[in-house]
């Protein structure tokens, strides 16, 4: 698309909405004049091979006359995604999985070392279908609110800011890059990363240079180059993630690499405006993360002869995301390229804030619980029994009157009592436990 819009502007063209964006992007890497050839040299492959591996078959099908609109890029989004999804190097990650500490596919991995880049996305826990149900006590069931009442679906509160912050801790080498001119390898980070239009977050990431680095090592950031990314979100953060082997790297190759990193920022920012937030539309957000990455390495490839890329991950993290991941407080990412480098990333940002009443649950796997995954709804009724500061408090649930409905008889519940008497764990163990979050009669309290 990008390079499509260079070309049709070389032409004398006006730019789409969306070659308009990608082109200011463009712009911060390269002249104008240099976009201008881009596209040349894009126009003149189109019209010797018909068609490129790398771009999109609705975009190259195209003549110069035909610009490609948002709304070009909204009605083939089928496609689009239908692309990306059946490319072993783009992965939907199931969050209980995560949440239960589980590694990364194996298969995935491998095939990043195919394609030198990687994209993840999170799935959103399924939503439950709208019940019209309305039960009294003697029924043994639970009133059901309609969208808009109380501890309806709509109540849920609008995103709330919160501070984000990503810490590099350490990488493991799994497998060096080796330098065709032997030696030991030199390996440096960096980073695009950003929080979108509704955050006040966005920045690059340069490490210090780790030298000697060899096979089956661990080796640590330094104190001064931890920080990945601090700002501020409101529930959405992507990241663009790259490890590079130091070769021939002169003061123009870091000018160039500082313009591309910025030049990533704004197109992690132009994707999540493209999806208006990727909150339910996962596949969407990965799918144009994935042309966003191969926009990166195209406009890398015009300087690998300075230092050489390993591995590209693009990562996105919604709000649930980033919840376990404050919860787990830290996780491995891999980078399966040249190399194979394990990196090891922390959270130390502020604790992700839900609406009050949402929904948690958590999968026992082998004896031990996940963390709590933050569900996409509201219960109308808050919990029976809660711990807050370490003492363990109860409330009585049976009183009220069977002509009350649920959400009424949840607004006038008694107190919360101290628990005094000794609890024991039920068994058998349920292999899955959902639970409210707190009212505000015990704040911070957890089921």
């Amino acid at each position: 698309m990008m390079l499509h819009g260079a070309d049709r502007v070389r032409q004398g063209k006006t730019p789409t909405d969306l070659e308009q964006l990608l082109l200011n992007a463009l712009g911060t890497v390269v002249s104008d004049p240099e976009a201008r050839l881009w596209g040349q040299t894009y126009r003149q492959l189109v019209e010797a091979q018909g068609r490129l591996t790398t771009i999109p078959e609705v975009v190259t099908s195209r003549s110069v006359d035909r610009g490609y609109a948002m709304a070009d890029l909204r009605q083939d989004m089928r496609h689009v995604v239908a692309g990306a999804m059946a490319c072993p190097n783009v992965q939907i990650v199931d969050p209980f999985a995560v949440a239960a500490g589980q590694p990364e596919d194996p298969a995935f991995i491998a095939a990043m070392r195919d394609t030198g880049f990687a994209v993840t996305a999170y799935s959103v826990p399924p939503q439950p279908a709208p019940a019209a149900a309305t039960v009294d006590e003697d029924g043994g069931g639970q009133a059901q609110a309609a969208p808009g009442e109380a501890g309806g679906e709509q109540e849920l509160s609008a995103p709330v800011a919160f501070r984000v912050k990503l810490e590099l801790e350490s990488f493991y080498v799994q497998r060096a890059v080796g330098d065709a001119g032997g030696g030991k390898d030199e390996i440096y980070w960096t980073a695009a990363t950003s929080t979108g239009k509704d955050g006040t977050g966005a920045g690059t990431y340069f490490s210090q240079k780790f030298g000697s680095v060899e096979k089956d090592e661990t080796y640590r950031f330094d104190a001064g180059k931890k920080v990945l990314f601090e700002g501020s979100s409101k529930g959405f953060l992507g990241t663009s993630i790259q490890v590079w082997e130091a070769h021939q790297s002169d003061d123009r190759w870091w000018n160039e690499l500082k313009k591309a990193l910025n030049t990533a920022v704004d197109l992690i920012d132009d994707a999540m405006t493209i999806v208006d937030g990727f909150m339910g539309m996962v596949p969407m957000w990965a799918s144009i993360a994935f042309e966003i990455s191969k926009m990166f390495l195209y406009i890398i490839d015009v300087f690998r002869n300075c230092d050489d890329l390993s591995c590209d991950r693009t990562i996105g993290l919604n709000q649930q995301d980033l919840a376990v991941l404050s919860h787990l407080g830290n996780t491995d990412w891999h980078f399966n390229g040249d190399g194979h480098h394990i990196l090891k990333v922390k959270y130390t940002g502020d604790g992700v804030p839900f609406p009050q009443g949402t929904v948690e649950c958590a999968v026992r796997t082998d004896g031990a619980w996940g963390v709590p995954v933050p569900l996409g709804w509201k219960s109308i009724t808050p919990p029976a029994i809660a711990s807050y500061n370490g003492t363990l408090a109860w409330r009585n649930r049976a009183g009220g009157s069977p002509s009350r409905s649920a959400a009424t008889r949840a607004t006038s519940l008694p107190p919360w009592q101290p628990l005094t008497a000794s609890c024991t764990t039920p068994s058998p163990a349920p292999t899955k436990h959902c639970g409210d979050a707190p009212s505000t009669a015990v704040p911070g309290a957890r089921q």
